[in-house]
This record gives C-alpha cells, structure tokens and sequence, in this order.
C-alpha cells in the first residue's frame, strides 16, 4: 500500500474514516507496544511525537509538538515525557479494550503549497481515542487501572511518501495527548 499521505484529496467521508482507522490500527499497535517494552529508549518513545514547535517554520508550528498531560501532570517535552515513563513508570503493560479515530482535518496534501497557511486547510490531523488498562510495576505485584487517552495525530514531516509505507518511521505522530487513569 502507498503511504497514508499520497491519496488524493477528494475521499468520501467513508474513505475518510477507514483511513483514519487503518492510521490508528498501526500507530496503537505500534505505540503501546513501545510504552510496554522495558527495551525501549527514550529515543525510541520520542520517535512516537512531533518535533517541537520552534515558530520557525509555519508548517512545523502547525505540525508541531503542542503538549502531554498525563494524569493531569504536563510535560513539556516528549523527552521529558519520555524520560519520566523510562524513570517512573517502568515495567508497565498497557493492554487495550478499544480505540477509535476520527479526521480533525480531513485534507489529505500537507506538501502543498497551501501547509504555509493552515487557515486554508493544508493539514490532515485525527482524532484518536484510546481505552483500556495498564499495569505499573511488577506483573504480580500491580493492579490494573483502567485508563482512557485522547491523542491528537499529525502527518510526520520526516517520514518516506516516496515508496511503500516504511516500518522504521511512524506516518503519523502524536501532537497533543492526555492520559488519565479512570
């Protein structure tokens, strides 16, 4: 399959939603198998976020880093977020019950010209809606605790739209979260 990011512009609203759909499919999978993997660098969980916002740039501001808030603590950085899971909430086991993903912005061309004015919708964004429950600590010494998590997905500006979707990059990368447990 071609990258997420080459269809043309003009989807039904249902094309709309099953791309959004497989665009989550892969990023849950792909996500909070990181968060779960004791393996797993700071670099490794930074790669699942947008570049910070350094207001050089009108299409990585749009694009760019917004915030994280975890159970109502904001982080500032996804390395500070990163680095706090790696510190403080290693082991952990993340199993979901159920997600959903919906177009914010359903324009699919943010290589146009148009991404240098977001206003005119050069953008796509999704809206991607997470539950379920975690473990942190020992397996056997944790109880789970149910959570829920709203992300706000962007196209990732770094990845290959040149051949087959690659592996080693994520499409898609996390712009705002918030995670609470419930």
């Amino acid at each position: 399959m071609a990258a997420v990011l080459q269809l043309p512009n003009e989807l039904s609203q249902v094309d709309q939603i099953r791309m959004s759909c497989n665009a989550a499919d892969r990023f849950v999978q792909r996500y909070y198998e990181a968060l779960s993997s004791p393996s797993s660098s700071v670099e490794k969980l930074t790669s699942f976020y947008a570049p910070l916002d350094d207001n050089t740039n009108i299409a990585k501001s749009f694009f760019g880093f917004k915030n994280i808030w975890y159970n109502g603590n904001e982080f500032s950085s996804p390395a500070e977020f990163a680095t706090a899971v790696k510190d403080y909430l290693t082991p952990a086991r993340y199993e979901i019950d159920s997600y959903d993903c919906q177009p914010l912005n359903p324009d699919l061309n943010p290589t146009r010209d148009v991404v240098s004015d977001p206003s005119k919708g050069g953008a796509m964004s999704l809206l991607l809606s997470v539950s379920g429950e975690c473990r942190i600590g020992p397996m056997k010494e944790s109880e789970p605790m149910d959570f829920s998590e709203t992300i706000i997905l962007v196209p990732n500006l770094n990845h290959d739209r040149s051949g087959p979707t690659s592996h080693s990059s994520n499409e898609w990368v996390i712009s705002s979260q918030i995670f609470r447990n419930v």
